[in-house]
């Protein structure tokens, strides 16, 4: 195979991994958005959820009516899903 071959593959190869990469991160975004909505509108009276950004992290915490941050079970995988696991402990709280 000569080199110039060679090179357009690889080319090809990447552009394709960057258009995947691209697209995951678009349903991460969109993911993230979603979760933040619902967060919005099905909250309880009086609880908040507040995310933390720095580089290379972020946080989310559950705040009780108290203003104290509460424990709630998550896998920690990504924002979106410590959203949606703060808001279901919250509700789950509410209900008993």
């Amino acid at each position: 195979m000569e080199f110039a071959q060679w090179l357009a593959e690889q080319y090809q190869l990447a552009m394709v991994k960057g258009a995947e990469l691209a697209k995951e991160e678009m349903i991460g975004d969109a993911r993230l958005g979603l979760a933040i909505e619902r967060a919005c509108q099905h909250l309880p009276e009086d609880y908040s959820i507040r995310i933390d950004i720095e580089r290379h992290a972020g946080t989310v915490d559950l705040v009780n009516p108290d203003g104290e941050s509460e424990e709630y079970p998550s896998n920690h995988e990504n924002l979106a899903e410590e959203i949606r696991d703060a808001l279901e402990y919250a509700l789950e709280i509410i209900s008993h």
